[in-house]
């Protein structure tokens, strides 16, 4: 779907990972990782830091801590010849977020979205995102949108990037996503349907949770589907490979939706990658 020469890379620290695995990212490999690779890098995170312990809530000491110790990173990367985006993380004092805008940031990384309720999500997002919006909804800066895939959330808010595993994680389990077809076409500002296609998946036997089992008015809607995609449906069914092209096909469909997306009073618009 995209040529080698056009690839454009967003390079995330890995902080999370590490975090999550009790391991420690050392800035200064990153900091030449980062300068190894630059010709093929558009954007890189700074290397943040994320407070708290695994199943525990971090504490407002923590949070702040942290903060403080991911804008030291991000000012030692500058201070390298490096220009990383700096990472405003849920549930930080504003004040960092000030900071990084009275700095000059035009380019923030949001993050600690994993696993916040989606209520508690939104209602913090529409905080954010009315500091850095003028009365109309248009940004000041550029934001990315770290773990964040949530179709509503996308079109909500005028992100100019964003990422996530989820949708590798669901053609691993051997599922595709299908649109929502409304009055005979494909939208793509509302939540997809997953649809398992694999026979190793064990849901394979549950009726309505796998392609083999819709009804055929259903599944004619899935291959129509697959066939925008330029994939079978025994294609997905046997290979890895086509479910994860047709999966990135509808996040390359919901971006160039998000692109043509009319601007409306208080609703910003974007015309960033995903």
């Amino acid at each position: 779907m995209i040529e080698p020469d056009a690839f454009r890379f967003f390079l995330d620290s890995g902080a999370y990972s590490a975090w999550t695995k009790g391991t420690v990212i050392d800035l200064d490999e990153y900091c030449a990782f980062v300068r190894a690779n630059i010709e093929r890098i558009e954007a890189y995170a700074c290397l943040d830091v994320i407070p708290g312990k695994i199943g525990q809530p971090a504490t407002d000491q923590e949070r702040g801590r942290a903060a403080e110790a991911t804008w030291q990173n991000y000012l030692y990367m500058r201070d390298e010849g490096l220009d990383p985006l700096p990472v405003f993380h849920y549930g930080e004092n504003w004040r960092f977020l000030d900071r990084m805008l009275e700095y000059g940031c035009d380019y923030i990384g949001i993050g600690g979205l994993v696993a916040v309720p989606s209520g508690q999500r939104r209602y913090w997002l529409d905080q954010l995102f009315s500091r850095i919006c003028d009365g109309e909804g248009i940004p000041y800066v550029k934001t990315h949108g770290f773990g964040m895939t949530a179709v509503p959330l996308i079109f909500r808010y005028p992100w100019h990037s964003v990422d996530s595993t989820t949708w590798i994680k669901i053609t691993a389990n051997g599922g595709v996503y299908l649109p929502q077809l409304v009055k005979g076409e494909f939208v793509f500002d509302q939540n997809p349907t997953i649809i398992t296609v694999s026979a190793s998946n064990p849901k394979a036997s549950e009726a309505d949770k796998h392609g083999d089992s819709l009804p055929p008015s259903h599944r004619a809607i899935l291959d129509r589907w697959l066939h925008f995609c330029g994939k079978t449906y025994q294609q997905c069914k046997d290979s890895y490979f086509h479910r994860a092209t047709v999966n990135v096909c509808f996040f390359r469909e919901v971006s160039a939706a998000k692109a043509l997306r009319p601007f409306k009073p208080n609703a910003a618009r974007q015309q960033g990658f995903l």
